[in-house]
């Protein structure tokens, strides 16, 4: 089975199975877990502008995919630039891809969280992140703006790409590019690779109390 999404025509009210009834807002996908062989793709050229949450329980010989469909430039989850927001979140996954991305302008970008064992086979492959910028710690930035801010929810990464969890197993991180972040890549957990990530003009906020 695979869903679509598509923010340019898609409509909430339709069933998301094929490129013409696709959903039209992540909202629309929110809690979905995709099993072996099923597949989210979000139209090229569409701008989400809200949060990606699901999770997918794919098998070692048939993997579930998240990724992009059609032609143009690729799908892009864009928030509003506030550091409470992620722009996706994927939870407690197993043998799942993620191609093909664009997150930005939030605290989190891709989020993928392990909270309990047995989460094996991550690959994150041609996904950018841009302008995410995560808090360390609350309140020790010595920025005035962002005082009291306890940033994107959940534990773990605020990079650009994440993997997050020490229980993590079996997880490929290549041909990814982040710029504009506080953090660019993070994956950890065992039997970790990274391969071609392109980390650029990113930066470190303040990170002392005092500005």
């Amino acid at each position: 089975k695979t869903h679509y999404l598509d923010a340019i025509s898609g409509d909430d009210g339709a069933d998301g199975l094929t490129p013409q009834t696709a959903w039209r807002s992540c909202a629309r996908a929110r809690g979905l877990v995709l099993g072996p062989g099923e597949r989210l793709l979000l139209r090229r050229g569409s701008v989400f502008r809200d949060e990606l949450v699901v999770t997918a329980c794919g098998a070692s010989a048939n993997w579930a995919e998240i990724g992009a469909y059609g032609e143009g430039p690729r799908p892009t989850v864009r928030r509003s630039r506030n550091l409470s927001e992620r722009c996706v979140h994927i939870v407690d996954p197993s043998y799942l891809v993620v191609r093909d991305l664009v997150v930005c302008d939030a605290g989190k970008g891709l989020d993928i969280a392990c909270t309990r064992g047995g989460c094996r086979g991550i690959l994150v492959e041609r996904c950018l992140a841009h302008h995410i910028e995560g808090l360390y710690r609350r309140n020790s930035h010595g920025i005035p703006e962002w005082h009291d801010l306890a940033g994107a929810p959940g534990a773990g990464s605020t990079s650009g790409i994440g993997v997050a969890g020490s229980r993590f197993r079996e997880v490929t991180l290549r041909d990814c590019e982040s710029y504009q972040c506080s953090s660019g890549f993070r994956a950890n957990g065992g039997d970790v690779w990274l391969s071609r990530m392109y980390c650029h003009d990113n930066f470190c906020p303040n990170t002392s109390p005092h500005p």
